[in-house]
């Protein structure tokens, strides 16, 4: 009987020890082609591959909800250039009505001390505008036709008459470092949003590779963890086969009945993941959750051919990098320009009204001024306020970058390193659960003994693909905080090139 049941568990590990030597030799040294025959997506559409190219032009749809509102941002800050640079409009003006005048009344031909009414239409027009250098000019003409009384009787008020509506600031607004400011802070602005609209559009194309290489993992950590169960489940229907020849104790298949329990939960949890990932990755490049998940189709960057590059990494350098490239980085400092041109306008405020006034047949000078001033001064103590805000946001910002680098490439090199130990020991591994396979062949060692080795194989493979998976996601992330995505004239192909490859310094 004992011969007999030695035979049947060396046959049968012969047959699974077959299984698994080739399931390990195809997972071995890459884990890096996904399986496209795998599950059929959310909903029971069929799943369709999809590259990280076709990802990233997925992502750069027009329809992206996430682009189209950086889209409006930028409509927004142009309308408000546009509404600035309303104040330099021409302007027509024009009224006209009925009017009663007082004049002297004539007797016999004098005119006396006495006055009378006579009525008279009237109109007035004219055209102006301001400058930027703060000078106002509104020529026009004023008219009493039909006035029924001599230019005599109204003083010269019924002539025709032209004004000049000029007006010429003395001590505030003049020039154009306060009568145009509102206009160059609205460009600054509009300058500013277009900035963070190309950095928010490399983010969301950022997130979408991201999201596309965990998908990959998960993917492949699905497939691992299938096929670790499958061989267990082998093992364990010849337990329960010498069971009823009455070869082996009931408890010991019960016992191995239970363990697989974890493997199974495993199995599920990994296959939820990448249903989730794949609901993920279709939403980011379709916008709709309806559409087929996609099947992710390619490879992880492979951190033995940037090792060497990660190791060289200079932090500082890359931080100088960060400063001279990232578009959020400038727009905030344009949004200092902003303050600061808003700053020198509610400055111009808090100074009294001197202005000199030029008609045809006149000159006036002007002046007034708030006796306590408060809503000037509160006026300029908010624009100060406002331009010390977005100088600390600046400052902030500069420090935040140079953390973010600093800690991606510190992350990237450690991530490096210990790929390096675990890729060793995945080798040792191999070797390992080859003997154990062939002992196992010869009855020399226990079938689980095998199966043993073969779950710390698994676990290494697991361990050395998530590095992989947290080296590509620190790629993108270095890729990200120093800047150096370039969207505009590069094609969806030279994009996934960039995300997967090192900045040039």
């Amino acid at each position: 009987m004992i011969g007999t049941a030695t035979k049947m568990v060396r046959d049968t590990a012969m047959f699974a020890g077959a299984q698994m030597r080739c399931g390990a030799l195809r997972r071995a040294r890459t884990l890096a082609a996904v399986v496209l025959c795998t599950c059929a997506s959310i909903g029971g559409a069929k799943a369709q591959p999809i590259t990280l190219e076709g990802a990233i032009r997925g992502a750069l749809r027009s329809d992206n909800i996430l682009i189209q509102q950086q889209d409006e941002n930028v409509k927004g800050a142009a309308a408000g250039v546009q509404q600035a640079a309303g104040t330099f409009d021409w302007n027509v003006s024009a009224q006209g009505g009925w009017q009663e005048l007082y004049v002297p009344k004539p007797v016999n031909g004098v005119l006396t001390d006495q006055t009378a009414t006579v009525g008279s239409y009237y109109y007035s027009a004219n055209i102006g505008r301001e400058f930027r250098n703060g000078i106002t000019v509104a020529p026009g003409i004023t008219a009493y036709p039909g006035a029924g009384a001599s230019p005599a009787q109204t003083a010269g008020l019924t002539e025709l008459r032209p004004s000049l509506g000029l007006k010429i600031p003395l001590l505030r607004g003049l020039g154009e470092e306060s009568a145009d400011a509102g206009e160059r802070a609205a460009k600054d602005v509009l300058r500013s949003t277009r900035l963070s609209r190309t950095f928010a559009i490399a983010q969301v194309v950022g997130s979408v590779v991201q999201t596309f290489w965990r998908c990959l993992a998960d993917e492949q950590v699905a497939q691992i963890s299938k096929d670790a169960d499958r061989n267990a489940l082998g093992y364990e229907d010849t337990l329960h086969k010498m069971v009823q020849k009455g070869l082996l104790e009931p408890t010991v298949a019960q016992q191995w009945s239970a363990n697989q329990v974890t493997r199974h939960l495993d199995v599920q949890r990994t296959a939820d993941a990448v249903q989730l990932c794949r609901r993920d990755l279709a939403y980011a490049t379709t916008g709709d959750l309806n559409d087929p998940s996609p099947i992710p189709s390619g490879e992880l960057p492979r951190v033995d051919d940037l090792k060497n590059a990660v190791d060289r990494l200079n932090a500082a350098v890359l931080v100088q990098v960060a400063l001279d490239s990232r578009r959020d980085f400038q727009a905030a400092k344009q949004n200092v320009e902003a303050a600061i041109e808003r700053l020198k306008s509610a400055r111009s405020s808090t100074s009294p009204e001197l202005d000199l006034h030029i008609e045809p047949e006149s000159a006036i000078v002007s002046y007034s001024q708030s006796i306590q001033n408060n809503a000037a001064e509160g006026q300029e103590a908010a624009a100060q306020a406002a331009r010390n805000q977005a100088q600390l946001v600046l400052q902030q910002l500069q420090n935040q970058i140079t953390m973010d680098v600093a800690d991606t490439v510190h992350s990237l090199q450690q991530t490096a390193l210990d790929w390096g130990s675990l890729d060793a020991a995945e080798r040792q591994m191999e070797s390992v659960v080859h003997d154990a396979n062939r002992r196992a062949q010869y009855g020399s060692i226990d079938w689980s003994a095998f199966l043993g080795a073969q779950d710390q194989m698994v676990q290494l493979q697991r361990q050395v693909l998530n590095t992989r998976l947290q080296f590509a996601i620190g790629l993108a992330t270095l890729r990200l905080a120093t800047g150096t995505v370039e969207l505009d004239a590069s094609t969806p192909a030279t994009i996934a090139t960039t995300f997967a490859t090192l900045p040039a310094r």
